[in-house]
């Protein structure tokens, strides 16, 4: 009984722990990564099923943001063949989509757009249009990263339609802003700008910070191909403010990056080797 009940605590914790952003999971599993695991082995034990596929989703995700592949890609098949033999073919087909991002985080784009392809062919069975919209987002990023831009382009519009259609707004915005990406690489900069906009209105909207920031400095960038270094820095400084508020030390080095290019394209050394020095 004492096995079972903290099964079922550690079970609630990897269910609160599952959706959270990298930076919010790394000290709760620094904190509880082992209870985890073995709660997991517990959870078999005791053929707790329910607590089984919660715990193995948790350590999947985490697994995945912090980049061990191998485990995430172990997890995540491991969960698709639990979820299929309960005949949740939604679960199922997450759990390909997920497979499929982690091969895609590899670069292996042709076993991650196999695996999109398994998760799509499910949902397009059953009707989960919201589902079949966030795998044609993922493989307009493969043909993206391929640089296919007009394939990209058309699986985006695809994920758009869906999107909008359902009144994902997160997935709309998500989707506006690969859009601007993909307009940005073709220098059509002022698609670009008009797609970030449309993307970081609805991050304001529904308070998603970080997507917002990454919006902010995307429109620097565009601004500063356009020579406007001046809402360059603006842009640059807004999604500063919001990557140093929120801890992403990464997004920010990127951005103190940027505006040392900022800095050294109007002649400003010292304030260049500043920005450079930071990130």
């Amino acid at each position: 009984s004492w096995a079972r009940a903290f099964v079922d605590v550690m079970g609630t914790v990897a269910n609160r722990l599952a959706p959270l952003e990298h930076y919010q999971q790394r000290m709760p599993f620094h904190l509880h990564g082992q209870n985890l695991h073995y709660a997991l082995a517990e959870a078999e034990r005791l053929e707790m099923s329910t607590a089984v596929r919660a715990l193995t989703q948790s350590l999947a995700v985490f697994a995945q943001n912090s980049r061990n592949f191998v485990a995430a890609a172990r997890l995540y098949e491991r969960l698709a063949r639990m979820r299929a033999a309960h005949g949740n073919s939604g679960g199922e087909a997450a759990a390909y989509h997920q497979l499929g991002r982690v091969a895609e985080d590899q670069r292996d784009f042709a076993a991650a757009e196999q695996w999109y392809r398994k998760a799509l062919a499910i949902q397009e069975r059953v009707g989960d249009e919201r589902g079949a919209a966030a795998v044609y987002h993922q493989l307009g990023s493969i043909a993206e990263e391929e640089r296919d831009f007009a394939a990209a382009e058309q699986w985006y519009h695809k994920s758009l339609a869906l999107a909008e259609k359902t009144g994902d707004e997160q997935g709309a915005a998500k989707t506006y802003h690969q859009l601007g990406m993909v307009a940005q690489n073709q220098r059509d900069l002022a698609a670009a700008e008009r797609w970030y906009r449309q993307s970081l209105a609805i991050e304001e909207k529904l308070g998603n910070n970080e997507g917002a920031a990454s919006s902010y400095h995307q429109l620097g960038i565009v601004a500063s191909l356009q020579r406007d270094f001046a809402a360059a820095e603006q842009w640059y400084r807004q999604s500063l403010a919001i990557s140093e508020r929120l801890g992403i030390e990464y997004g920010a080095a990127f951005t103190h990056h940027q505006l040392g290019m900022v800095a050294q394209e109007q002649r400003d050394f010292v304030a260049a080797e500043r920005w450079y020095r930071k990130s």
